[in-house]
């Protein structure tokens, strides 16, 4: 029987979905492969390997020319040699992030891989019996910030973002439960609401807050950023302490933990209260990535995909930019 060619052929997928799905299985196979190189040579070997891979091939991306433009707007005042060098460190940094990403579960079982630098804070957070609210950047390795607070009793949920690859996500994603026994969601209308759920359960939860997001505007390195108000709102709210922590890698796979108290004020005006907070945390931020930038993840947008607006000039800043020494 021949096709009624005002029916649509529902028997065969469109091609380019085939094309993707076997795209998408390659990338997965590719993944489980390097997966099992890096598990062969251990964190520190896996770790370096992807780190010196990254600093070699990164540079000559376009991911490059965002990561020197994003400095050039922070440091104004420093050369072109100083920004390059900087680039190296943030792409040695996210290779091995990478690695340990695949290794997270041999990483976040050895106590030896992380310091604790803050005690008196993490006081704090026993007193509330681990009802606080973390919030973190894009820094070293920020997913091994969980694996620490598990190895003191404080399980955490958390917010993240997505892959394109549906078979790569699920494996990340079973990686990262591991150590994240609250969960973790992503980016959505209903992430909030599950990380709300298991602060009011008595947990900590962790939310990354570099990222360009939000309506609420701040100041960061001198320029209006978008930001999240998420951290400052559900602290507030929800009379939970709010901790903004930093992983500093100290070399290899090492790391030292620090944490901060953010003073989150209430009073009849939420909106307020919020919008200070959120600045106080943009502002620790600042300060801390100023200190290591090779640290920090540069090339994504902070302000807009290539910096401020083109209209936005030096003289335009709310503030010198030398002040966020």
């Amino acid at each position: 029987m021949l096709n009624d060619p005002a029916r649509p052929d529902v028997s065969r997928k469109p091609p380019d979905a085939l094309l993707t799905r076997m795209r998408w299985a390659s990338e997965y196979a590719v993944l489980r492969s390097v997966e099992r190189i890096f598990r062969g040579l251990g964190p520190d070997r896996a770790s370096a390997f992807s780190g010196w891979l990254w600093q070699t091939i990164a540079p000559l991306t376009r991911r490059q020319t965002s990561a020197l433009t994003h400095l050039e707007v922070a440091f104004p005042d420093k050369s072109a040699a100083e920004r390059v060098s900087i680039t190296r460190d943030v792409w040695n940094n996210l290779g091995r992030t990478f690695a340990e990403a695949l290794l997270i579960r041999e990483i976040g079982t050895d106590p030896g891989r992380i310091r604790l630098m803050s005690p008196d804070v993490m006081k704090i957070i026993a007193d509330a019996k681990g009802r606080v609210v973390v919030t973190s950047m894009h820094y070293a390795n920020w997913e091994l910030i969980a694996p620490a607070f598990q190895a003191v009793g404080f399980p955490m949920a958390f917010i993240y973002q997505r892959v394109k690859n549906p078979l790569s996500e699920r494996r990340l994603r079973r990686l990262r439960l591991t150590f994240f026994e609250g969960g973790v969601y992503p980016k959505g209308e209903t992430a909030p609401r599950r990380l709300i759920g298991w602060l009011k359960k008595g947990h900590p939860v962790l939310i990354l807050a570099d990222q360009r997001t939000g309506d609420l505007k701040t100041d960061f390195f001198g320029y209006k950023a978008p930001t999240t108000p998420l951290p400052a709102f559900m602290a507030r709210n929800f009379d939970a302490p709010l901790i903004a922590a930093r992983l500093v890698r100290t070399g290899g796979v090492q790391f030292d933990l620090y944490l901060e108290q953010i003073a989150v004020p209430k009073t009849e005006d939420s909106q307020s209260d919020i919008a200070e907070a959120s600045q106080t945390i943009q502002s620790v931020f600042e300060r801390w990535i100023a200190a290591r930038p090779g640290q920090w993840m540069w090339h994504h947008r902070r302000w807009t995909h290539r910096g401020p607006p083109p209209e936005w000039t030096p003289q335009t800043k709310t503030r010198d930019p030398k002040a966020a020494r």
